[in-house]
Parts: C-alpha cells; structure tokens; sequence
C-alpha cells in the first residue's frame, strides 16, 4: 500500500488523504483499506481512476453516510466528496442548478438563499444528507404527491480510463435545454440507481421548484384507513407532501415530541389563497378524523429537511390496496416504516430502516409479490435475464472491474 499511498498523494496531496476508519465506518470492516481519498475536483477524481486501473487498485464509494461493514474492501481505497462542494453554475431563471456531489442539502439551501423564489426538493427518508448522491439513488421524495418525477436532468461522471461522461442532452452540448433523457437509445439511465457499479457520478443539473406559501395539517389516523384516505384525498390534487408514520418513528426523524398512535401529514405550498382552499378542502374531506394540530407549526419547517436515518434505508413501492398488509408484515423485520403518497395517490411509496450496521437482509425481506423494492435484483443474487445483462454491461463499462466491484453480492453468482 506505500507505494499507492505515495501515487494518491501526487494526485490528492496530503489534504486529500485521510486514515480514520471510524469516519466512514459504524464498525471496522472486515478486509482493509483504512485509506480515505478525498478528491476536490473532477480532475482529481479522473487522475485516481487512471491510477487505479493503472495499479489494480479498487475503488469503493457509498451513497450512505456510512459505509456497509459486511463487504470486502480488499485491495482498495475509500473514496469520499467531503471536499467537491458547492454548486458549479445555476440558472434561477431555468429553474436549474449544477451541484457537485459533496454537497448536503442544507449547504445548497443557503446557496439558494441568495436567489429569491427557488427551492429544492428533499426526500423523505435519506441514508445520505448529499444532495445528489439522494437524487441520483432515486429516493422517495416528500413531495411526490405532487412530483412523482426525478428531481435532477442530468449526471456527470468518470468512467473507465478516466473519461468524462454527460448524460442526456449535455453529451451534445450544455448550452441547450437540461434535458433528462438521451437524443437516441436512453443509455443515461443506466447510471441512475447504479451506485459507481459502471461510472462514478460527481456532478448532478438539479431542478429548482418555486417556492410557495406552506401549510400543514396533521391527522391522527389507523394504517387501515390510510389508503383510503391517499384515495380519497390525494387523488384529487390537494396536497403536495402526504406522509403516513408511527408516531414514534416520526419523533425520531424529525425531533417533534410526537405521542404514540399513527399519524398522517399533509403538507401543502402555492399562492396564499389557493393554500387556505386546499386547506379547507382537506378538512372536510377528514370530517370525523381526529386532528392534532398541536404538531402541525413546527412540521410546516419540517417539510423541506431531508430526514436521514439512522441506517441504511431500504425503499419501494406498493399499491393501496396491500398497504395495511406490508405494514403488518413489514413491521416483523423493519424497526421504522413511513410511507408517502405516490403521483397523485395512485400508489404508496415506503421508506424502512432498522438501526446499527446494514446488510442486504431487508431489501430481501421486503420483497413481496406485490411490492416493488430497489435494488432488489441486484442483490437477490437470482439468476436471471437482468443479473446477466448486468454483468454483460459491467465488463463493457467497467473491464478492470475496480468499481465497487462487490456492492452487489449477488451478482459474482451469475454466469456468463
């Protein structure tokens, strides 16, 4: 490793390099490295992914606040964003914005600052607080009542070889619109999700929102009348967060002393009188269910923070319909289960965690017929058409194979 350490510190300088595991890590791994390389320009990060092909060195990343304990980092180095910040260039008319993958959401909310009007949107339960490591890991958002959609256009990232890649149309020219998709085959998706398994993203163009005036109203509710409710309410357009906790799960997230029971947030944002109509609106549609408004002042804050958990989130999707089921059954291996209304009520986002170190086991365990669960595929280790072309696409993008080359587990199952 001194000879790798001395060719990163060419690159990095000594700034660029740290040694404490416990940073990175809730407990030592298994297998090294204890080598943290921190780079601070894209530059940087292109001259470290020569070297590591160079060298047959791998390099690892997460887009969690801390990295699993359970995978083998041997003959690797950490590679953090701790000093790529900041946003690189923003368009407020556009409603855009270029940030750089060390960026938490709380930084680029004060860079907004200074442009009156534009906001960000936030996720509703995140293992990380980068704005774009979320984004890109395509998290549940708690707006998605109201924005299903992702909230970024395009990735930048360093490939193989140390060569600049930009998705959609900025692989032709950044001077024409932010466009999320490719002017052909849509090959930028392949990036989304991926965590560095084919390339590692470090800048993102994000979408601004306008901001608006915000409302919140609180309902204490049971789980079996909350798709119900989803249906009833969120459908017809009313609400841009509706978010469905125990409320000691929601305690935990967002710090607001609530008392035992479940409970359901609708959050709302627009034109002051368009807000007090929708507000009215879903008080008559709850007629009968028992408001807390004691909660409701400081969730409106609460609203556009990104919660992170104190875990590895595990997150999908479910129809109405099965929501109580995965609830009861999800509650036997998760200790925290929050749901989100999805584009306009026509599903259930949920975000589940548990505490302490992570490992595959809840993904897994989450995956019911009916529910769809990210990652899920990848890390079953089933043997299956996907998991081939994965591996297929991997070689091709990835030949030396220094890209997180054990995230997914599973994968090093499927034949060729």
């Amino acid at each position: 490793m001194e000879g790798n350490l001395k060719g990163l510190q060419r690159i990095v300088g000594e700034e660029g390099l740290r040694y404490d595991w416990e940073r990175v890590f809730r407990k030592k791994p298994r297998s090294g490295p204890l080598l943290e390389v921190c780079p601070s320009n894209k530059e940087e990060l292109a001259e470290i992914v020569k070297y590591a092909e160079e060298t047959g060195l791998k390099i690892f990343t997460a887009y969690s606040t801390f990295f699993p304990s359970d995978v083998d980092y041997k003959d690797g180095v950490i590679l953090t964003f701790s000093r790529f910040k900041g946003l690189e260039r923003i368009e407020p008319d556009s409603l855009v914005a270029w940030v750089r993958r060390g960026s938490s959401f709380e930084e680029i909310k004060n860079e907004l600052k200074k442009y009156k009007g534009v906001k960000i949107l936030v996720p509703l339960v995140s293992s990380s607080d980068s704005v774009v490591e979320s984004y890109a890991s395509r998290v549940l958002l708690k707006a998605s009542n109201r924005y299903p959609e992702l909230p970024f256009a395009t990735l930048h990232l360093v490939l193989s070889r140390g060569r600049i890649m930009k998705t959609g149309e900025h692989a032709l020219s950044e001077e024409m619109g932010d466009n999320r998709d490719d002017p052909g085959p849509n090959l930028s998706r392949w990036f989304f999700g991926s965590d560095d398994y084919l390339g590692i993203v470090y800048l993102s163009c994000i979408f601004l929102f306008p901001e608006g005036e915000r409302g919140c109203l609180i309902f204490k509710a049971r789980i079996e009348d909350l798709g119900g409710i989803y249906k009833d309410v969120c459908r017809k357009e009313l609400v841009q967060e509706a978010i469905g906790a125990e409320g000691k799960v929601l305690k935990r997230l967002s710090g607001i002393d609530f008392e035992d029971g479940f409970y359901v947030i609708f959050g709302f944002e627009g034109h002051p009188d368009l807000v007090k109509y929708q507000m009215n609106k879903v008080l008559s549609l709850m007629k009968g269910v028992q408001r807390a408004g004691e909660y409701e002042g400081k969730m409106v804050d609460q609203l556009d923070k990104n919660w992170t958990a104190d875990g590895i989130v595990s997150y999908g999707y479910i129809p109405l319909s099965k929501l109580t089921d995965f609830y009861k059954e999800g509650k036997e291996v998760a200790e925290n289960i929050i749901f989100s209304s999805y584009s306009r009520g026509g599903c259930a986002g949920f975000c589940a965690w548990n505490s302490g170190d992570w490992t595959r086991e809840l993904t897994l365990k989450l995956k019911k017929e009916y529910s769809m669960v990210e990652r899920y595929l990848p890390l079953s280790g089933a043997m299956n058409g996907y998991m081939k072309l994965l591996k297929k696409i991997k070689e091709m993008m990835d030949p030396a194979n220094i890209f997180n080359p054990t995230i997914y587990e599973g994968a090093k199952h499927v034949e060729s």
